[in-house]
């Protein structure tokens, strides 16, 4: 929190939003490191890792698409530009995170 605090100084941001700064920023950290952890465990458990756990959910996924219930979602999983690595996903929500805090310091 320390260097944070220190990155935050002189922004022109009170004490109060800039530990909310900090502990959005931490939390948002925790948050993509758990779901990391939580895939790590679930490959050591069952030796299948996110691909192959896709391939074997092809059929289920195809017959949810298929109902119609979803259309939304299968819409945007039928994209072929579809990144949804662990890498993206972080640098997708810590540029917007970073955006907010911009525009807050603005």
């Amino acid at each position: 929190m320390e260097w944070m605090l220190r990155a935050l100084a002189g922004l022109g941001l009170d004490a109060n939003t800039m530990l909310h700064v900090c502990v959005s920023m931490a939390a948002f950290v925790r948050g993509n490191a758990a779901s990391l952890e939580a895939e790590a465990q679930a490959i050591r458990d069952t030796g299948v890792d996110d691909d192959a756990w896709i391939v074997g959910q092809a059929r289920t996924f195809a017959a949810l698409f298929a109902s119609g219930a979803y259309p939304a979602l299968a819409s945007v999983m039928a994209r072929p530009e579809l990144e949804l690595d662990p890498d993206s996903v972080f640098a997708f929500g810590l540029e917007r995170q970073l955006d907010g805090l911009e525009a807050l310091i603005r």
